[in-house]
């Protein structure tokens, strides 16, 4: 097997999944909270649009295309990721488990691939763009033990650490991959993660500031560095921020979101310009529709402006239509409901409340739990009580992850065995052949 790739130099994919994590919003206080938002709000709009994306996806000619080639018993490796990448970018993301799953099994069996850290590295991040938290940590796991000096699979591993909020093995990690690579922006943008969520802005700022020396003009450094300065409260250093993004990326819609965000907060937090200011968060609302006009949240965010404008009727029409698609939107449900109580319509705007709050509760339940267990790493039960949690409510691929730290604990534990078997047959896993 040749490698992908030659598995040493930090891999800009790498930067890419740094930079999910803050523009998501997960690296902020309380940090557990917004993890927990972020990566819901994500799977629940995800499943929203699956059936309707995987239809889509099997009438496309390009679709029946790659089926055939996978059909070929002489399919590479290659051709298999790639396939795995196309369904996965195509909303169908259950094929692409499959693929993956194959390939994984594939790896155990051919010891040249086996031992290929491209490949695990690769596989990781798929696994982690659909979710499944878990393979991507053995794969991430994989490729460091075959490459310890590699800094894309250093960073691979912390990244996903500070995904389940393991933040001293994170910590461990950064440090040794700015020892490794000192003259790559990676790392820095790894600590700069750290930092933030355990609300250390300023020196966040600094790590993300020598990140953007060392890989200037990267429009998404700009827009982290911009993130930044709103939970510094300094609005109109995030707003220079973002417009020195969008000359470097005029297209890109998340740096508009994030502008707006910018100018909402400043608008709610000044006495004077109030009115000049909502005219300006109005244009940048209006061409962040132009951008993405079918983004649940850019409609939610015209929907904030007409509530601010006092255009409740028009609020309430855009509230509708979003949380009818995508209800778990941002700050929707809260809203919405409070619109529709100030217009008369309380039975509809109570249940709609009563939704917000059982979210909010979940949410609660689950950040308490994360924090004591990755403040204690060694407590097996802290760690059961998060597997317990994340099964009731469906996050599959996390309970797996803490039933599997369980065994590291304690050996042939029988709760974290039948665990760890219930889930993957809930998943729908394809059993794996016994060596």
């Amino acid at each position: 097997m040749t490698n992908m790739s030659n598995g040493r130099a930090p891999d800009k994919r790498v930067l890419g999944l740094f930079a999910f994590v803050l523009i998501a919003g997960i690296a902020s206080i309380p940090w557990q909270m917004k993890q927990w938002k972020a990566t819901s709000d994500a799977r629940r709009q995800r499943q929203a649009y699956e059936k309707h994306l995987t239809a889509l996806t099997s009438q496309n000619a390009e679709a029946k295309d790659i089926e055939a080639s996978l059909a070929d018993p002489g399919a590479t490796i290659e051709t298999r990721m790639e396939a795995a990448r196309f369904f996965l970018s195509h909303g169908n993301s259950k094929r692409a488990a499959q693929l993956l799953q194959e390939l994984s099994i594939s790896a155990r069996k051919d010891a040249a691939l086996g031992k290929d850290e491209a490949f695990h590295g690769g596989i990781s991040s798929l696994y982690e763009r659909i979710g499944w938290q878990d393979k991507a940590m053995d794969h991430a796991r994989t490729a460091l033990r075959i490459a310890p000096d590699s800094v894309s699979s250093i960073l691979r591993v912390a990244f996903l650490e500070a995904l389940l909020g393991w933040q001293k093995a994170c910590q461990a990690n950064v440090t040794l991959a700015k020892k490794l690579e000192p003259n790559s922006a990676e790392p820095y943008l790894a600590s700069a993660l750290v930092h933030e969520q355990v609300g250390n802005v300023k020196a966040a700022e600094q790590d993300l500031q020598k990140a953007d020396s060392l890989r200037p003009n990267d429009w998404r450094i700009h827009l982290l560095l911009g993130r930044n300065r709103i939970a510094q409260l300094r609005y109109d250093d995030a707003i220079a921020t973002f417009d020195k993004a969008a000359t470097l990326a005029p297209t890109e819609s998340s740096i508009t979101s994030a502008k707006l965000e910018a100018i909402l907060r400043k608008y709610t937090a000044r006495s004077d310009q109030r009115k000049e200011l909502l005219k300006v968060a109005e244009d940048v609302a209006k061409f962040y529709l132009e951008q993405a006009p079918d983004s649940p949240d850019a409609q939610f965010q015209m929907g904030r402006i007409y509530q601010f404008m006092g255009r409740d009727a028009d609020a309430v029409r855009i509230y509708a239509g979003v949380y009818k698609k995508s209800p778990d939107t941002g700050q929707l449900r809260i809203q919405y409901a409070s619109l529709l109580n100030r217009s008369g319509k309380r039975a509809e705007g109570s249940r709609i409340m009563d939704e917000a709050t059982r979210e909010l509760a979940v949410g609660e339940e689950y950040m308490k739990l994360v924090t004591t267990a990755g403040q204690d790493m060694p407590n097996a039960e802290a760690h059961k009580a998060v597997a317990r949690h994340c099964m009731q409510h469906g996050r599959i691929p996390r309970a797996i992850l803490e039933w599997q730290h369980v065994l590291t604990l304690l050996p042939g534990d029988k709760e974290a065995t039948a665990g760890i078997a219930k889930a993957y047959k809930v998943r729908g896993d394809i059993p794996v052949p016994a060596e």
